[in-house]
């Protein structure tokens, strides 16, 4: 079996320079930091934004504004 993750290049426009400036549009680079064989049939891919730093959007998931929020924990 070939698997193949490539990156990906495109526009963002939810990236947020400061919290008070808005939305900006931003060229961006989404690309994998980690590929897990979790077993046989399944793999978990872990991807990252090359903005993630500079971003203080707090509802992006790959913004370092997003992870400075608390974890929230599911139910188990």
């Amino acid at each position: 079996m070939e698997i193949n993750i490539q990156s990906q290049i495109g526009a963002c426009e939810e990236y947020m320079a400061e919290v008070e400036s808005g939305r900006t549009l931003v060229s961006i680079v989404i690309y994998p930091l980690r590929v897990i064989s979790v077993d046989d049939s399944n793999i978990r891919v872990t991807n990252g934004c090359n903005m993630w730093q500079a971003c203080q959007n707090s509802r992006c998931h790959f913004s370092a504004a997003a992870r400075r929020l608390p974890k929230i924990k599911g139910a188990h």
